[in-house]
């Protein structure tokens, strides 16, 4: 059984499966990259934004997505 990893959200998080996760919520996979590198930067300069992956890491580095935590204040 692999490693469940809870952390902060990182940029290259984007590339690697997190806005094909989204798409459980509303699509998001077809956004232009740079777009969600902005939109994600934005998010996280405010210290109020918190997002959270609780995710597997394969082996592959691609990431399983079990959960999404947003956390605005």
């Amino acid at each position: 059984m692999s490693e469940i990893i809870i952390r902060e959200i990182e940029e290259n998080d984007l590339e690697k499966g997190f806005l094909e996760s989204l798409d459980f919520l509303r699509k998001a996979s077809d956004i232009d990259k740079n777009k969600a590198k902005e939109i994600l930067k934005k998010i996280k300069q405010n210290p109020n934004h918190i997002i959270h992956l609780n995710m597997n890491q394969m082996a592959c580095d691609m990431i399983i997505i079990k959960n999404i935590f947003l956390i605005f204040f």
